[in-house]
C-alpha cells in the first residue's frame, strides 16, 4: 500500500506517525512528571515534618532521662532539681504538642497504628514517670532508683523502639 504512494506523500505520512508518537510520548512525560510533583509535595508536606517531629519527640525523651536522673542524684543542689522537674513538665508538653501534630500529619493505616503504639507507650511512660516524681519528690530514693532501673527503663525502651 505504502508502495502506491508518491514520495512527497509517503514522506508526510512517515513524518506525522514521527509526530504523532512524539506528542503521545510528551503527554505520557508529562503525566509522569505531574505524579512526581504530586510526590515531592507528599514528601514536603507530609513526610519530612513527620520526620521532623519524630526527632524532636526523641530529643525530648532524651531530655527526660537527663533530667530524671539529675532529681535522684543526691548530690545535685535543690535549685538543680527544682529547674529539672521544670524542665520535666515543659518536656512533657513538648511531647504532648509534638503528639497532636504528627497525628495530624499522618494519612495511611500503617502510620496510624504505629502511632497508636507509640501514644500508648507515651501514655505509660508518663504514669510511670508520675510514679517516680512522687518517690523522689517524697525523698524515697531507693524506690526512685528501683522505679527508674526497672519499670522506668523498661517503658522508656518500649517508647524509644516505637519512635
Amino acid at each position: 500500500m505504502m508502495r502506491r504512494l508518491n514520495l512527497a506523500p509517503r514522506s508526510a505520512l512517515c513524518f506525522g506517525f514521527f509526530c504523532l508518537m512524539l506528542l503521545i510520548q510528551g503527554v505520557l512525560f508529562m503525566r509522569q512528571a505531574e505524579k512526581l510533583n504530586e510526590a515531592e509535595k507528599h514528601v514536603e508536606t507530609n513526610v519530612l515534618p513527620s520526620v521532623k517531629l519524630l526527632g524532636s519527640l526523641d530529643r525530648e525523651f532524651v531530655s527526660l532521662r537527663g533530667n530524671n536522673a539529675r532529681l535522684r542524684n543526691p548530690l545535685e543542689p535543690q535549685e538543680r532539681k527544682t529547674k529539672a522537674i521544670s524542665d520535666i513538665q515543659q518536656s512533657r508538653q513538648m511531647i504532648g504538642e509534638y503528639s497532636d501534630s504528627l497525628a495530624k500529619l499522618l494519612v495511611t493505616a500503617e502510620g496510624r497504628q504505629a502511632f497508636g503504639e507509640l501514644k500508648q507507650a507515651i501514655t505509660s511512660y508518663n504514669a510511670i514517670q508520675d510514679r517516680y516524681l512522687s518517690e523522689t519528690a517524697a525523698g524515697n530514693l531507693e524506690a526512685a532508683v528501683k522505679t527508674s532501673n526497672t519499670d522506668m527503663k523498661a517503658a522508656a525502651d518500649l517508647t524509644e523502639s516505637s519512635l
